[in-house]
């Protein structure tokens, strides 16, 4: 099968690349020094109209994962690409997003990437050191070798644009419509009631994270019953 949006695949799928970033850089992470104890399968995206978040001042969509792993949730216990997983979710209202949607990742767009525009394939070793084994993340992560330890990085600006993007050209929903206000605040919202009879210094840090997400005409929405929210923000913005 191929990826929704892409042409067909190779059709070995053991020798495709994930498009790894061949470029030296600093702490770039050789495969022998990569342990992956957990490999992880790829995945489809998936975003809905329904499911929506705020997230640092934008309303974007709160993506689904569909796993390519054998076996799960639908899927063919040989070899698969999540089809069945895949209808389960389409048939919820899900919308897979296309493996050629164009990205950038780390200042360098991916619109080349092969066969995904927003999966990275990393090949490393097990945890005895010698086995080959490889793991996908997405494009907005990587591991990184600080002197004898490897961690991962996340490239939180380049991924709120993917989110920003698809919202715009997949979900394409008003982001000031009242519906769409209310399904994209309903957590954000639900965690302030929650902790409004608290004046405690955890809760007030917990107010101005919460704060920080809304959009300011989110904000202004529900500023009658949060009254701190707009002046929050106009704190947030003036800092």
């Amino acid at each position: 099968m191929a990826f929704p949006g892409n042409a067909p695949a190779a059709s070995d799928y053991q020798i495709e690349s994930f498009a790894v970033d061949p470029r030296a850089r600093a702490g770039a992470v050789t495969p022998d020094q990569l342990v992956i104890p957990d490999p992880r399968d790829a995945w489809h995206y998936m975003v809905n109209a329904a499911s929506l978040q705020c997230v640092r001042g934008y309303i974007v969509p709160k993506l689904a994962v569909v796993s390519f792993q054998p076996g799960l949730n639908g899927n063919s216990k040989n070899r698969s690409r999540g089809e069945g997983a895949l209808q389960g979710m389409v048939a919820r209202g899900f919308q897979p997003v296309p493996h050629d949607f164009p990205v950038v990742a780390w200042g360098e767009p991916r619109t080349q990437a092969h066969p995904s525009t927003y999966l990275r394939r990393w090949d490393g070793v097990h945890t005895d050191g010698h086995t080959p084994a490889h793991t996908y993340s997405s494009a907005w992560d990587r591991p990184r070798a600080i002197g004898s330890r490897i961690v991962w990085s996340h490239d939180a600006d380049g991924y709120l644009t993917f989110l920003r993007d698809l919202m715009r050209k997949i979900v394409q929903q008003d982001d000031e419509d009242d519906a769409i206000i209310e399904i994209a605040a309903h957590s954000t919202v639900s965690a302030l009631r929650a902790i409004s009879g608290s004046v405690s210094p955890a809760a007030n840090a917990e107010r101005q994270r919460l704060a920080g997400h809304l959009p300011r005409h989110v904000a202004e929405r529900y500023a009658r019953e949060f009254p701190f929210l707009v002046e929050m923000l106009d704190a947030q913005e003036t800092a």
